[in-house]
Parts: C-alpha cells; structure tokens; sequence
C-alpha cells in the first residue's frame, strides 16, 4: 500500500512539474501589404506596398508578452505626370519594442492586441527616366507608434500561425523636413515559432 501510495505522488508530482515548462521564447515572422494614410502630399505618390517583420517575443505568461521587432516597409509608384513616368519608392526601417496581451490563453484560437514604440529609418527617392533626373531624400532618424490586433491559431506546442492588422507612425519633429507625421495601415499574416521552454518553480 505504501509502495501504491508512493507511485501515485510520484505521478502526480511529476504531472505538476511538467505543467510549468512554459514557453518563453518566440520567433516571430510576418509579410503582408501596406497602405498609406498620411501625409496628403505622399498619398498623392503612394496607394500601396509590401511590409516584412521578423523578431522574439519573450513570454512572462500565456497571456502576456513583450516583442522586439524589426520592421521593413517598402512604398512604391509609377506614375505619369504630363506625358512624364514618375518613379517613387519609400523606404521604412524600424525597430518596434511592444507588450502584447493574448485572451482566452491556451485556446486554439487566441484575439491579441499590440501596442508600442518604435525607432524609424526612412529614405525616399524619385525619378523621372525621360528627363535623367533622379533624386533621394533621407529623413532625421524618427520615433513612431505601433498597433495591432490579431487572432493566432495554434497548429501545435511549437507553432502556430496568425493574421493581424494594424497601424504604424512615424512622428517628426516639428513637421521636419516640411512633412507631416507618416502613416500607414497594415495587414499581415504570419508565424510563430517556440525556440525553447523555461521551467518556473
């Protein structure tokens, strides 16, 4: 009887201990298209473009995170003006740090929100072949905002996928460089991927 009363704490010891093995490391990966909302005089220029995010996340819990991102975005267009082809292209490199909070955790479909700061490298060329006239701009290194809401399904432990829209800024100083703040709403699709578990007792 002893021995049968051993075996089960053992079990149900054991049970507990592997219930705490979290995951607290995320690998984080997204593509998805970009549009721009602001300033008016870039909207002009810019419907659409293409975005790309890769980073970690570091889970303190199932429902709450905090992501480092690194973000690429990439606006373009070709259009004519007066029998003339203009180029454009805008570019947007940043680095976004945000808390993410997960509802119903441990669900095979988990609602999230996002939200944080960002540091936005940007650069803007144009150019008018006809002419041979091109041109490039790089803008004072800026910092923005980031949000999002999205929804993840869970495939296994280990990974998972989801989809996500959301609004990136980007603020300049005191309009610099003659611009207002810079906009842009996206939607992604995307991964996660757990790298390893951590076992908090």
């Amino acid at each position: 009887m002893k021995k049968f009363i051993l075996y089960i704490s053992f079990c149900l010891l054991s049970v507990g201990a592997f219930a705490q093995f979290d995951n607290k490391i995320t690998a984080q990966f997204s593509i998805g298209g970009s549009v721009l909302t602001g300033p008016a005089g870039f909207t002009d220029y810019f419907d659409a473009g293409m975005s790309f995010d890769g980073g970690l996340q570091y889970n303190f819990n199932r429902n709450f995170s905090l992501v480092g991102l690194v973000k690429y975005a990439t606006l373009w267009s070709a259009e004519y003006y007066e029998d003339y082809l203009i180029v454009a292209g805008l570019d947007n490199l940043g680095i976004s740090l945000a808390p993410k909070y997960k509802f119903r955790a441990g669900k095979k479909l988990q609602p999230y929100v996002l939200g944080g700061v960002s540091l936005n490298y940007i650069t803007y060329s144009i150019a008018v072949p006809d002419l041979d006239f091109s041109d490039s701009e790089t803008f004072p290194t800026a910092l923005g905002y980031i949000g999002a809401a999205g929804l993840e399904y869970g495939l296994s432990n280990n990974l998972s996928l989801f989809t996500q829209v959301g609004t990136n800024g980007v603020l300049f100083d005191d309009g610099a460089l003659g611009y207002d703040n810079l906009s842009t709403i996206f939607v992604q699709f995307g991964l996660n991927l757990n790298l390893f578990k951590s076992k908090s007792l």
